[in-house]
């Protein structure tokens, strides 16, 4: 797997929908994806993740080598996976 968006767009939808409980969480209802979207990049949640994704790339990488994750490298991706990997 040689592209680093087939492996960022997962790991950053992963993310997403946990920020979405979060959200969630605090205004006690669902959160509509316009809504996460919206916090997601005006928190600068957005910034501090694609830094944390450039800075663990070769990990990142040798994760989805390892896994053999291919094209469906979401279905290996959990929260913990991310947070490992990123060290966050």
């Amino acid at each position: 797997m040689d592209s680093s968006f087939d492996l960022y767009i997962p790991f950053q939808l992963e993310e997403i929908e946990e920020h979405r409980y979060y959200l969630g969480q605090k205004f006690g209802r669902p959160v509509s994806d316009d809504e996460v979207i919206h916090d997601w990049m005006d928190s600068g949640h957005s910034e501090r993740f694609r830094d944390a994704y450039k800075a663990h790339l070769e990990v990142i990488r040798d994760f989805a080598a390892k896994h053999d994750c291919g094209r469906d490298f979401r279905k290996e991706i959990t929260p913990e996976v991310v947070h490992e990997l990123l060290e966050d």
